[in-house]
């Protein structure tokens, strides 16, 4: 949350791992990298969360130019990492939790240097015969089609937002940012945001003769720090080039688990195409289409539609094309174009509902 504080303590703010540090039990640790470690796994193994890996490079920052790119017998400082949960002397962790240095149930043991092979290396004790992989499950809708996807306002003036990209904080003239860059947002009144809290970028595209606007989304940053009306952020995903002045808001929650997928349905639920996210005259896989029901409607994030060939009452002729719902507003939505026979998409196409999610 933006703590409005003065003096020291808003100094203090501004050094890495500040906020973290203040949680309860909290301190900084030193961790001695080996080989194949990333700063991602060690924010999912320090913190739970692999998301928060700009903390701990921003704690090292003197010594890790590339956050992709951490060697062997480097000496990292962890910062914020919770105290062992033993009071008294007393075990006092979540039950189930394995003590300290022991791994948790089902867990791969660990494997040493000389265990190790390479992707060349076979088994001298496994079959032959060529195995067929287990079926994975995997999620409809990607994090990356969700979070990047262009969506239509057509509320009075510009989408609302938090605030807007004011500084690029890197060395040089830099007009625009890319990933792993540091970015200043500046924020509009209250804002409850704290350090590891996805932030993202966006800009208006283009605003249609109706008036409604066409919104692009430009990136998402992972905050960093957090000061007195603004934050830092680590550029985490890129979608277009972030700029100044681009609109800032809260990266909107990603809930999709692999394995969820739509249903066949039977109610006949029309939706009209009203635009598109690019500006394609004939839209292709992979392009946004715009449609005319939104969250207030009942559509959800994975939902698919179709387009019928011979459209008229009912579902007479072939299936022409399918899309899928990335993105809903509250009577919008915009729906990736999965498969097409033929160009058929333009403004006023009606589709069918054909699958939904449950």
């Amino acid at each position: 949350m933006i703590r409005r504080v003065s003096g020291l303590v808003l100094a203090l703010a501004f050094l890495p791992g500040f906020v973290s540090a203040q949680e309860a039990g909290a301190s900084d640790r030193t961790h001695v990298v080996v080989q194949g470690e990333t700063l991602w796994g060690l924010a999912e193994r320090y913190y739970g969360d692999p998301f928060l890996w700009p903390r701990i490079w921003e704690a090292n920052r003197a010594q890790v130019a590339d956050p992709d790119l951490i060697l062997p017998d480097q000496e990292l400082v962890i910062p914020g990492v919770a105290a062992p949960a033993v009071v008294g002397g007393v075990d006092v962790r979540t039950p189930g939790e394995p003590p300290a240095g022991e791994p948790a149930e089902g867990a791969e043991p660990p494997v040493s240097e000389r265990d190790r092979r390479t992707v060349f290396y076979r088994d001298p004790d496994a079959g032959t015969g060529i195995q067929r992989s287990a079926r994975r499950d995997f999620a409809v809708v990607s994090r990356d089609q969700f979070w990047s996807a262009p969506w239509l306002w057509t509320g009075a003036g510009a989408p609302p937002s938090w605030g807007e990209v004011v500084e690029f904080l890197e060395a040089g003239e830099l007009r625009t940012a890319m990933p792993f860059m540091r970015i200043r947002v500046r924020l509009r009144g209250d804002r409850a945001v704290d350090v590891g809290d996805r932030i993202r970028t966006y800009r208006v595209d283009r605003v249609r003769e109706d008036g409604a606007r066409v919104v692009h989304p430009t990136g998402v940053l992972t905050v960093t720090r957090v000061g007195d009306g603004d934050v830092t952020g680590v550029v985490l995903k890129e979608y277009e080039r972030i700029r100044l002045g681009d609109l800032a808001g809260p990266a909107p929650e990603y809930t999709l688990e692999p394995g969820q997928y739509p249903d066949l349905v039977t109610q006949r639920v029309r939706a009209t195409v009203v635009g598109f996210g690019g500006r394609e005259v004939l839209p292709g896989p992979g392009a946004v289409v715009f449609l005319d029901r939104g969250a207030a409607e009942g559509v959800t994030v994975g939902d698919e539609y179709v387009a019928v060939a011979g459209d008229g009452p009912g579902w007479e002729g072939d299936v022409t094309a399918r899309v899928r719902v990335v993105a809903v507003q509250e009577h919008t939505s915009s729906a990736r174009i999965v498969s097409l026979d033929s160009p058929v998409f333009r403004p006023g196409l009606t589709v069918h509902l054909d699958r939904k999610m449950r």
